[in-house]
Order: structure tokens, then sequence, then C-alpha cells
């Protein structure tokens, strides 16, 4: 029987990780399919290109997706979305699961996008009730595990999957003894810095950067063009700020490129940042990094997670020759483990698949930590209907039919009641959903 697997996300931060992990179900012999949210962080087609998604894409909001149980019609569903809303989606597949009384359900898999230096608890309890969450490293592995323990939650469904956005397949830990002859890569980030001046500061020492090694190309990669944007918004953009910032006296080495992060990696001796997780992809491809420390180390701009990294340096640095290199041993703590491999997320859910087959019952929820004991005003926010799930969803005896992906829904009546709702409640959105799902179908 053909296996199949969803990937849900939301923006080209959250594509990208979540489909390190999609793909490897891939390979495996999943047959991939995605749906994305609408929302202010849709991305344009030239970015969702960029990401390297090429399976068939829908884009639904979570009520139009849950409509007629399809993720249900999924062996995994692999989700990448901002905390609260993967919390949100586990209620509203808790629902589905309990509406369908079905003897199978799919695995529910998450990770994160990116390194992790901020917020780990607030983080980590949205994603309690996912059957298996990839981590980044030993590291990770160790500081979630100690506070679910202490929280009385099961810990089992951490994962050591390594930093999904360093990794690419058949690339092993790298080496860091390779030295920066070639041209360089600054790679921006939406907010971080997020001021006008520091920015222009950085503007200002990538020219002088460039004007240091006129033979070497300077490229400076904005995380998005001007009219575009991720999950983040980015207020002071990079191109449009370098012609006030630097005018005639810019120097012609330093550039601006787009494109796919790994198709510039592969042309450039080293990348620069202010704490981007492109710093360890670049690592994983050989090439070395370097985290700037001219605007301070502090939690606010997530360069603290890289201390004892060996990769911090200043500009000053850089422009005296001296060029960082990454230690090993933190690199095996971080994501570079020999432990820290994508493919184990997938043996284990493959594992799960198989004891759920061969029992012909359907696998135990994972209950989520945010559930009306303890949080009564949180669950109660973010429950998807009126109705209060049960604490045991209970399982029938016979195992119902297999709907092919992408068959309609049978409650057209209810859709169309509820379409004409939301055009009332808000034209605006409505027509902008309608457009995208037109988009989506064409494609």
């Amino acid at each position: 029987m053909q296996r199949n697997v969803l990937l849900i996300a939301d923006s080209t931060s959250n594509i990208r990780p979540g489909l390190a992990i999609a793909e490897r179900f891939s390979s495996a012999g999943f047959q991939l399919v995605a749906s994305l949210l609408p929302g202010k962080a849709l991305p344009s087609a030239r970015q969702l290109i960029e990401t390297g998604l090429d399976c068939p894409v829908s884009v639904r909001s979570l009520e139009d997706l849950f409509e007629g149980g399809w993720p249900l019609r999924f062996d995994v569903v692999v989700v990448f979305l901002p905390g609260s809303k993967l919390y949100e989606l586990l209620l509203r597949m808790r629902e589905a699961i309990a509406l369908e009384r079905a003897s199978r359900r799919p695995l529910l898999v998450t990770g994160y996008n990116g390194v992790v230096y901020e917020k780990h608890l607030e983080g980590l309890l949205w994603r309690v009730g996912y059957d298996l969450i990839g981590v980044n490293s030993a590291h990770d592995e160790a500081l979630f595990g100690e506070r679910m323990r202490a929280l009385g939650v099961d810990e089992t469904p951490l994962t050591r999957a390594g930093i999904l956005l360093a990794q690419a397949p058949d690339i092993s830990p790298p080496s860091v003894s390779r030295s920066c002859t070639d041209d360089l890569l600054f790679a921006t980030q939406a907010i971080v810095p997020r001021s006008k001046p520091e920015r222009i500061y950085l503007l200002r020492r990538l020219a002088e950067l460039a004007e240091a090694f006129p033979e070497r190309q300077v490229f400076v990669k904005p995380r998005t063009r001007p009219s575009e944007r991720t999950f983040h918004v980015e207020k002071h953009h990079y191109e449009q700020l370098a012609e006030a910032a630097l005018g005639t006296d810019r120097p012609r080495n330093l550039l601006f490129a787009y494109g796919s992060l790994s198709s510039l990696l592969d042309r450039v001796g080293m990348l620069l940042t202010v704490s981007s997780t492109a710093a360890l992809e670049a690592v994983s491809r050989g090439v070395p990094s370097v985290v700037l420390t001219d605007l301070g180390i502090s939690e606010s701009l997530g360069n603290h997670f890289f201390v004892g990294s060996g990769m911090l340096a200043s500009f000053d640095e850089l422009i005296a020759g001296r060029w960082p290199e990454a230690d090993a041993g933190w690199l095996a703590r971080h994501g570079f483990g020999s432990a820290d491999r994508i493919e184990a997320v997938v043996e284990r859910a493959v594992a799960l698949l198989e004891e759920q087959r061969a029992s012909g019952h359907m696998l135990p929820l994972r209950s989520p930590f945010y559930d009306p004991r303890r949080s009564r005003f949180i669950y109660q926010e973010k429950l998807p209907t009126s109705v209060s799930l049960p604490a045991e969803v209970r399982v029938g005896d016979a195992k119902p039919a297999r709907p092919a992906i992408g068959s309609s829904s049978p409650t057209a009546t209810h859709s169309l009641a509820r379409k004409l709702r939301k055009l009332r409640r808000s034209p605006g959105e409505f027509f902008k959903d309608a457009l995208l799902n037109a988009l989506s179908t064409e494609s």
C-alpha cells in the first residue's frame, strides 16, 4: 500500500525545515503532498521555488484543511508552524480523529526551524502532544528532556535530527580547518538587527571589507526582496538602505544577490552573519562561517548561541586577515554529532506505523501539555469547536475505507454556508483566500 506524507507550513522559514524532514519520507517511498496556510507570510512564487518544494501544493486555512477530515488520509503529517498554531492544529487533529472514530491515525511530526536560542520552554510546550519532535542536537535533547521530566511529560517523542536547515543529503560532519580564499557572503536576517542605524553600520563595514579585498566579491543576500516577506516583517531592507548609506562610495565588488542560500554557498569561501542559522548551513557544506560581534554579543541578537563555537569575530579582525575556525567539539554538541540524523525521525515513524498496522488498533494519542486541567484559558482559546474533547478517544471496531488523497468533501452545503459567513465577516480576506486557492489549483 502506498504511504503518504503531508507537509503543513505557512512561510519560507517553516517550509524549509519541514521539507528537510518530509523529503526524507519521500526518499523512503512516501508520496509527498503539501498544504500552506494563507496569511501575510505566504511565500511568493519565486520564494516557493527557492525552497525546493516540488510536489502538489494547496493553500488552505486550518478550517478548510480539516473539512472532511482530509489530513486523516495521510500516514504522516509533518507540521511546521508558529508555536500556538502548532497547538491549534494538534487540537483540530484530535477533534477530527474523535469524529472519524477510525482504527488508524496519522503520526504527527514537528521540529524547530533553526537554532533554538530563546523561549526554550514556551516553544517546547506548544509541541507537546506530537508523536515525534525533531530536536537539533545533544544539547537541546538534554535541555528539553530535563524540562519535560520536571513537568511530568513523556520525553520519548524527542528525536535528534540535527539542524534541519544545515543538512544536505549525504553530507557528513564537516571539516573545520578550511581557510577563506574565495568570495564572501553576508546572510541577512529579517529582524536581527532591527534598527536602521545598526543596518547602515553593517553595510558600511561590508563596504570596507570589500575595499580591503578588491580581488573578492562580497555578496549581500537579503532575506527577501523588498516586495516580499517571510514570517517576520523586515522594516529596513538592506538593498533600499544601500543607496542612501553608501551612494557612489559603494565598492564595485559589493553586490546584492538573491536566490537559494545553498546555490550561493557553492560560489563563496566564507559566510558572514550576525546570528543566522545560515552559519551552520554553511559549515555543513564545508564553508567556514563568521558570526559578527560588532553589534555586541547578546540574547537579543541571538549570537550568544555561538559562544564557544570558535566562529565569533569582528570586522576589524576580518579586515586584518584573521579568519576564525569552528570548534569541532562545539559542532558535535550542536547538531553535527554522529547521532544527529534526519533519517532517525523517519525510522522511528515507520516503526510506529508498523506497530499500528500490526495491532489493528489506533496508536494512543499523545496529550498536549495545555489542557483544561493545567491551562483552561489557553485550551478554550484554541479549541476549534465548542464541544469539549473526550480525554480518551474510543476506537471503532471497523476500519473505514481509505479515501483517495484530494477527494472532495461530502459536506458541500456546510462548506458554502461557512464561506458565506466568512464573506460577510471579512470580505477582503475572503477574496484573497479565493484568489490564492484558485492560483494553487491552476498550478
